[in-house]
């Protein structure tokens, strides 16, 4: 599985996730619709392109148990009617870690 930088059109396989502060500031605009994908190197970039200096925390994280996830591997989103996964269509109102 792979996704694709909505950027510089990289396939890429590990996701960052940020701080909804931090990816407000480093998301290409327009906005791109489905919020945006970017690879490491893009997101690092754009980091490097803010006018302050920022010290991120990164941290690995077991991706099947902390992060809500679906079966076709994709990250669930949460919105008013549950979680959804916006690869599939899946939608759930409850997660459950295996």
């Amino acid at each position: 599985m792979s996704c694709k930088c909505q950027q510089c059109k990289r396939n890429y396989k590990v996701d960052l996730l940020l701080p909804d502060w931090l990816w407000e500031k480093i998301t290409p605009k327009p906005l791109i619709s489905s919020a945006g994908m970017l690879c490491g190197s893009c997101i690092m970039n754009n980091i490097e392109a803010l006018d302050n200096y920022e010290a991120i925390h990164v941290e690995i994280i077991d991706f099947k148990h902390d992060i809500p996830h679906c079966d076709c591997g994709r990250i669930l989103l949460y919105g008013n009617e549950g979680y959804f996964c916006e690869g599939c269509g899946k939608r759930t109102q409850v997660w459950k870690n295996d």
